[in-house]
């Protein structure tokens, strides 16, 4: 595991890298899941650190948030993590078996999700997606199956 995160051109040549292995701000222990919002700052999820790290485009530190547990605005090996078209951050709550959403300040909206085999129960959930409809789809993995909700309300 290298613990960094490596941007590229869109011709696949190398421009840089940070982070390193370790649980400091701006350092991972096993980055999974990336995405970026509106302005083109980086949002991974750092999955043996429970939490989500910021960082600007050039791969400045900015800010972290979360930390291991069960309850709102906590985490369990954080995964996958996408924004939707109002600002709001969904994140896959891998080991608590949920999404969570959060709005463009990290503030706590909400949670879906129960352990379970049934439609709209996870058992592992650990990518996100958007429908062009407003959907969400998300991958549940130990459930060997992706499941569609939505359109969300705004």
């Amino acid at each position: 595991w290298n613990n960094r995160v490596e941007k590229f051109d869109l011709d696949g040549n190398y421009l840089l890298q940070w982070g390193d292995l370790g649980s400091a701000a701006g350092q991972f222990n096993n980055p999974v899941g990336i995405t970026t919002d509106r302005r083109g700052d980086v949002y991974v999820t750092d999955h043996l650190n429970h939490r989500i790290e910021k960082f600007d485009p050039r791969g400045r530190f900015l800010l972290q948030f979360g930390k291991e547990g069960h309850g709102p605005g906590q985490f369990e090996h954080p995964q996958g993590l996408r924004f939707d078209s109002q600002g709001r951050l969904f994140v896959a709550d891998d080991g608590n078996n949920r999404v969570q959403v959060f709005d463009s300040h990290f503030r706590y909206l909400g949670q879906w999700g129960i352990f379970g085999t049934r439609a709209g129960q996870f058992n592992r959930p650990t990518g996100l997606a958007f429908a062009a409809g407003g959907g969400v789809y998300v991958v549940d993995s130990y459930n060997n199956r992706v499941q569609k909700f939505g359109p969300l309300e705004p």
